[in-house]
């Protein structure tokens, strides 16, 4: 997990919290203490697409919400 965020400032979870925390040692110390991420792997795309949009109904998350 940690390589994730530490990785550039492109990457998703980076940009997520940008605005928040522009100074990346502050936004990778908030990210490494608040927030819990599992990366699951997925074999077949069928299934990715399902587990995708069931995670986005459930969780609700800001940046895919519609406006």
């Amino acid at each position: 997990m940690r390589k994730h965020m530490s990785g550039d400032d492109k990457h998703a979870l980076q940009r997520a919290f940008q605005e928040r925390y522009p100074n990346r040692r502050d936004r990778r110390f908030y990210m490494s203490e608040f927030l819990k991420i599992k990366w699951v792997e997925i074999p077949d795309p069928r299934r990715v697409s399902a587990v995708e949009s069931l995670a986005i109904m459930v969780l609700d998350p800001i940046y895919n919400r519609r406006k």
